[in-house]
């Protein structure tokens, strides 16, 4: 990673996963990241969790998919993919181990941090980048992208910090705007449509999330031989329905179940677990393919 303070700078919108590496990838290119994230930092948004679990209610900017490290730093953080085309994966857990994870993951089939871990990793890639100049602008939800004559982009941020002057738009500007919201922003796709930028309809898996004993898991996995020295048992299955996909996803294995709305009125569940899968339960999604061609109606929207 180099030294960056001086460098061009370039906006990335969002501190999900996708937003910190792009920032890794950028420190190493001589670029200076400049991180916006409508969301808190990993401690100040356990506060909003809580809140959504026991009370059930909802801050829009701050819950189990906004905020430092994106949904996935409080849900589970399993680290194997049925894509292995898309770039190094490897690079990408040399990382992971250099900011705090366990080194297992290098070597394990299904390599997975913990939900109770990644708190802390995901602060240590957010020191790293600014100790090297990048920076890191929490509680900035972006408003507007305008590109300039010059080709340049000026990011209009709004502060969502009550101790900030009522929330003064802030302006930032740069050649390069690195767009790593995830699916959940949907104000980001309502302002790509206000302004007749192209967006691409897109396949997506819909489903729900099934939960078991983790003793039953246990049981048909090791055909009955399980004993409490063994790894947690997991399961993946595929199958097809009426020339459907259907399949399980983002199976946790002594994990459990957690609230993933991001606006009121809402029932959004996904699942977890932490490092040491010892929780009774196991859970995962069970999904079917949609693609868009299955509701041309929406085709307007």
């Amino acid at each position: 990673y180099q030294n960056v303070a001086d460098a061009e700078p370039v906006i990335i919108i969002g501190a999900g996963p996708a937003g910190m590496f792009a920032a890794l990838k950028l420190l190493m290119r001589g670029f200076k990241p400049v991180i916006l994230e409508r969301g808190k930092d990993v401690h100040a948004r356990k506060f909003d969790m809580a809140k959504l679990s026991t009370e059930g209610v909802v801050n829009p900017d701050s819950n189990y998919c906004f905020g430092e490290g994106g949904a996935g730093t409080f849900s589970d953080g399993k680290l194997y993919t049925r894509s292995s085309k898309r770039g190094d994966i490897r690079e990408v857990l040399h990382q992971l181990v250099r900011f705090g994870a366990n080194p297992s993951i290098l070597i394990d089939a299904h390599p997975h941090i913990g939900s109770d871990k990644l708190p802390l990793v995901v602060e240590n890639i957010r020191n790293c980048i600014v100790e090297h100049g990048g920076e890191y602008h929490f509680d900035s939800r972006v408003t507007d992208i305008v590109k300039r004559p010059d080709g340049a982009f000026d990011v209009t941020v709004k502060s969502l910090d009550a101790g900030d002057n009522e929330g003064t738009p802030t302006i930032y500007t740069s050649r390069k705007v690195i767009l790593a919201t995830g699916h959940s922003a949907r104000d980001i796709y309502e302002m790509f449509d206000r302004k007749g930028w192209e967006i691409q309809a897109k396949g997506f898996a819909l489903g729900v999330r099934v939960e078991h004993p983790q003793s039953l898991i246990n049981k048909i996995q090791y055909h009955g031989k399980y004993q409490p020295e063994m790894p947690t048992a997991e399961y993946s299955f595929v199958t097809q329905v009426l020339d459907r996909g259907v399949f399980s996803f983002c199976m946790c294995p002594g994990g459990i179940l957690v609230p993933a709305a991001t606006s009121e009125g809402e029932l959004v569940l996904n699942g977890m677990s932490n490092s040491k899968r010892n929780s009774k339960w196991a859970n995962s999604g069970v999904v079917v393919q949609i693609e868009p061609e299955d509701f041309p109606e929406y085709a307007k929207y």
